[in-house]
Formats: structure tokens, sequence, C-alpha cells
């Protein structure tokens, strides 16, 4: 899947790009994992957000060329530090449903951990992780680094990026 890759500071996104962003992460946290929490948080306004769009093709098979023509596949936002942790962090992973299967979540946080890397070399990086993904985020370089707790009924654990 050919992916056009954006990074925006909040203040930057466009009114689609940011009801793309929120209507992913609505579908997913919210509908799918059928979690009642406050999915928009005031984190989203201090983040940069990573987000993966597809080109959205009409019956005929060809693209179409209008803005709005994109659809929003995979998006993290990048965290800086003293936050959520005292490092920097990845948070609301998410690919849709559509796009599932295909790699692009490890695409997706290894351009994530890219960028945060980038953006805030000397912080390290933390994140909360849903505790099924934690073999997921094992493979990409993060170590488990608290025990198990609750978070809006579903199991997490924290897991930093070990270098080397």
């Amino acid at each position: 899947m050919n992916l056009d890759w954006q990074l925006v500071p909040f203040a930057e996104l466009s009114a689609y790009q940011c009801w793309s962003v929120l209507k992913l992460r609505q579908e997913i946290f919210v509908l799918e994992q059928q979690c009642l929490f406050p999915e928009i948080d005031d984190v989203d306004l201090c983040s940069i957000h990573l987000m993966g769009w597809v080109a959205d093709n009409d019956a005929s098979g060809e693209k179409k060329e209008s803005a709005k023509a994109k659809n929003l596949v995979a998006y993290l936002r990048i965290v800086p530090p003293n936050q959520k942790f005292t490092q920097a962090s990845l948070s609301r992973i998410v690919v849709a449903a559509t796009a599932r299967h295909q790699a692009l979540g490890s695409r997706l946080v290894e351009d994530g951990i890219r960028h945060c890397k980038r953006l805030h070399s000397d912080a390290g990086i933390q994140i909360a992780a849903q505790e099924h993904l934690k073999s997921f985020y094992a493979a990409l370089g993060f170590e488990v680094s608290s025990d198990r707790y609750l978070e809006d009924d579903i199991w997490h654990v924290n897991m930093i990026l070990q270098e080397g």
C-alpha cells in the first residue's frame, strides 16, 4: 500500500485533517474497542500528528484529484516530554480496520520513532501500550517498564524504547 505521510503540528491541521484524525480514533478506540473515555484531550494541542493517507479511488479505479480524495489509514501523535511521561511519547497509535495486516502498524511506529528522536533527541521515548500489544511493541525495541494497570477498562503497560 502506497501511503502519503504527513507530519503536522495541531495548529496547522486543516479542518479535513483534524476531522479525519478524530473520526479514525473514534472508530477504533471508542466504537471498535467499545471504550467510553475522553478520547479528545488537551494532549492533542501540544502534539505533532503523523498521518498516513491512501488515495481514494472512485468506482472506475481512477484517482480523485480533490484535497479530500484521500483516506486516513494510519495515525499517531508525538507527545513532547513532560506531558504524559518525563520522556517524549507516541500515543493514539492506530491503523484503520480496512488497512490492517499490511505491516502499516510497524511502518507507522518506526516513522513515529524516527520523527520523535529528531524532534526530542535527548528525551527518550515511553509509551502506554495496551497489554495485548506488548509483543508488537517489543519487536520494535520497546521493553515493559511497569506492572500492568487498568486504563479506560483496558489493561496497559508502560514501555520504554531501548536504544542499541
